[in-house]
């Protein structure tokens, strides 16, 4: 076995050269903020123009300085909710600006993730886990800043709400065909990446092999996250007509579904002459399966054991779904159900940060509320409002 090289760390990270890199970053600030205001004024609607330099200035040091400590420190950014500063500033700015989109917003950072990865690159820093650590924080920033721009957006939605009814079936029609045309390429992308890994004949433990699995796993997280998307954008087409839904016939469906992986973890599901309620069965069957397959997901060494029961709560039914899992600090517990929200790196956990995020506007687009309560260690309660069916 080779000798561990004086500028690699046990696990054979490159620490002299992230410091390098933290110490080019640092050093050309200003040129990467000047660089990315001159492209992103393409991007920019004129009456936003003017209210851009100052504002791309302040928040674009607060980034930078988070992760150059990040690289520093070899962090994983996912652990850290350090972004508000600028998701706040971006977001929340370019929601107010006439004629800006989102997309726009996503194409202002992918141009600030071009300027920072060509800056170190000519500096010949740009090591495989500054690079990752770079696209982990932009895509957080993206998450935080979109999620900024809908919170701002929606304060003036009573007074675009026919261009928002419109929007929206727009919206269901690319939102189909994106998805479509997305998943083809990537698909095209793991069909190579496997015909590569298996012609280089390289030990698993290779770096190359390494680099490829890694592409192998991004790929997949992009294929699960463009399917939650688009799931997650069809829960704003209006539902026509809501009808009798029979929860017990639910969970047997969700059951069947998730059949595999209950079969696999030794789960139980435990519920017994659960109510009706009034609603959509597509929906709801949504609701219960993706919140099933979170506390099988968050399960401790123990099998996971889930009981659902429910409670009269006047016009409403109260469902209770309590888990055995290993639980989270309750200070997130209304973070959770926000959109692209993750407690945990994909590392540990996969997933795209949106199922909870459905599970609210589910319950929501019945006229229900949904809240949590969990410690670190002693499992998860769901709680959430369905309105009452016709009685049995």
């Amino acid at each position: 076995m080779e000798p561990t090289s004086p500028e690699r760390d046990t696990f054979g990270k490159s620490t002299a050269v992230n410091k390098k890199a933290a110490d080019v970053l640092r050093t050309n600030r200003e040129k990467i903020r000047a660089e990315w205001e001159k492209n992103v004024r393409s991007v920019l609607v004129s009456q936003a123009k003017d209210k851009s330099s100052a504002e791309m200035s302040n928040t674009l040091q607060l980034f930078l300085n988070e992760v150059i400590q990040k690289i520093e420190r070899n962090d994983n950014p996912e652990h850290a909710d350090i972004y508000k500063g600028m998701s706040g500033e971006h977001g929340g700015l370019r929601a107010t600006f006439r004629g800006y989109f989102l997309p726009d917003l996503f194409k202002e950072f992918s141009i600030l993730r071009q300027i920072i990865n060509k800056e170190l690159h000519d500096h010949k820093v740009l090591s495989y886990e500054v690079r990752s650590i770079i696209d982990e924080s932009i895509d957080s920033v993206i998450s935080s800043a979109a999620t900024e721009f809908a919170s701002v957006q929606k304060q003036g939605i009573q007074d675009a709400l026919f261009d928002a009814e419109v929007s929206n079936r727009d919206l269901d029609q690319f939102a189909s065909v994106a998805a479509h045309d997305l998943k083809s390429p990537l698909a095209t992308i793991a069909g190579y990446l496997e015909l590569l890994k298996d012609e280089l004949k390289e030990p698993p433990e290779s770096d190359s092999i390494k680099y490829i699995e890694t592409m192998q796993k991004a790929s997949a997280r992009m294929m699960r996250l463009i399917d939650s998307l688009l799931n997650y954008s069809r829960l704003s087409t209006p539902v026509k007509e809501f009808k009798s839904v029979d929860i017990n016939e639910i969970l047997k469906s969700t059951e069947q579904n998730l059949k595999k992986i209950v079969q696999e973890t030794g789960a139980t599901i435990d519920y017994e002459n659960l109510p009706l309620v009034l609603g959509d069965e597509d929906f709801i069957n949504q609701l219960f399966q993706n919140l099933i397959s979170n506390s099988i997901k968050f399960r401790r060494a123990e099998p996971p054991k889930i009981i659902i029961t429910a409670e009269d709560d006047g016009g409403m039914w109260k469902f209770i779904l309590q888990d055995n899992g290993i639980g989270f600090d309750p200070t997130y517990k209304t973070e959770i159900f926000k959109l692209y929200k993750k407690l945990h790196g994909n590392d540990t956990y996969q997933g795209s940060g949106i199922g909870l995020a459905t599970c609210r506007k589910v319950v929501e687009l019945h006229g229900g509320k949904i809240w949590a309560d969990s410690s670190p260690g002693k499992g998860t309660i769901f709680y959430f409002t369905l309105p009452k069916g016709p009685k049995n």
